[in-house]
């Protein structure tokens, strides 16, 4: 009668590793104690396979014995050790292996009980606080209370624009907003306009005189003197100023408006378009600089857009301080 195969009262990997009867040699022994493991027996799925116990941690793993006499042996207890202990510093624990088979992300529980999957390195950002730790549950929820307060309801995030979501107004229109924006309460309403969303835009034409290579900028802001520094980044030094600004009713106007304008720039004169790597870091914005002798055309176009939609009253950044 063939006997039953026998299995080591442990698992490695999600399994039991199956146990096979045979000598240890004691070259094989003195290889492993010397990479800081000890060899309990050998098993597997072949017979040229040993289990061994790591003397650190004591995780019990799976080596050839050819990997034990000739190359570096990983625990990789050991190895997440490290991790679990950030992640236990925000409250979260390692539940899992990752179902995809990808050694660098794991399933974790976060402090709010729910399971994600992540990176072993997005759990260090999250420790040193460059991200936040939440699921994408909460997040959406989140998002929704957010846009409650504002009397919008969230939808979805984009699926083509990185920081922005769909929502619905009150009044049943559809819009993606930028999540910052609604957070703070910058959603004007295409459709209803600033009665029912509380912040209009405009669209504005700055001069920038970097060292040896002045430009223009063309862009929208609801609050166009603060933007020039706070969000472009211009060094203090460095001569910029607002040489026109036209008010919009809504932000959707004033973006969309902007963005037709660069179109035909785009479109009509591509060599007046400033690449990125001319001026770098010093503005904040990858795209829509331009040199300046797009300025006239810049202006005619702002003219039109003016004359399209004239600016609301009382003005929406007469407040604004540079």
């Amino acid at each position: 009668m063939p006997s039953l195969p026998l299995f080591y009262p442990f698992q490695i990997k999600g399994e039991y590793p199956r146990y096979h009867s045979g000598p240890i040699h004691p070259h094989w022994r003195r290889a492993a104690e010397r990479k800081g493991f000890v060899v309990l027996g050998r098993g597997g799925k072949g017979r040229q396979t040993l289990v061994l116990g790591c003397r650190t941690c004591g995780e019990p793993l799976l080596r050839r014995t050819g990997v034990v006499l000739e190359s570096g042996i990983d625990c990789r207890s050991c190895i997440r050790q490290p991790y679990d202990d950030e992640a236990a510093r925000f409250g979260a624990v390692r539940v899992g292996s990752d179902p995809q088979g990808d050694r660098h992300y794991a399933l974790w529980k976060l402090k709010c009980g729910h399971v994600v999957r992540l990176q072993y390195g997005q759990i260090l950002r999250i420790g040193r606080g460059e991200v936040d730790a939440d699921c994408l549950t909460c997040r959406h929820a989140r998002y929704g209370a957010e846009a409650k307060t504002q009397d919008w309801t969230f939808l979805s995030t984009s699926k083509n624009r990185l920081g922005y979501a769909l929502y619905r107004h009150r009044c049943g229109v559809e819009h993606e907003v930028s999540i910052g924006n609604m957070r703070v309460g910058q959603c004007a309403c295409p459709e209803c306009g600033p009665k029912k969303g509380p912040v209009s835009s405009g669209i504005y034409i700055y001069r920038i005189d970097l060292p040896g290579l002045p430009v223009v900028k063309l862009g929208h802001s609801h609050r166009h003197l603060d933007r020039l520094r706070r969000d472009l980044k211009i060094a203090t030094d460095v001569h910029a100023e607002v040489l026109r600004y036209h008010p919009l009713r809504t932000k959707y106007l004033a973006r969309t408006q902007e963005q037709s304008a660069h179109d035909f720039l785009k479109a009509r004169h591509p060599e007046w378009v400033v690449p990125k790597h001319l001026f770098g870091d010093t503005i904040a914005v990858k795209s829509e600089i331009y040199w300046l002798e797009a300025l006239p055309t810049i202006h005619r176009l702002l003219d039109e857009i003016a004359a399209r939609h004239p600016a609301p009253s009382p003005s929406p950044d007469t407040s604004a301080k540079s």
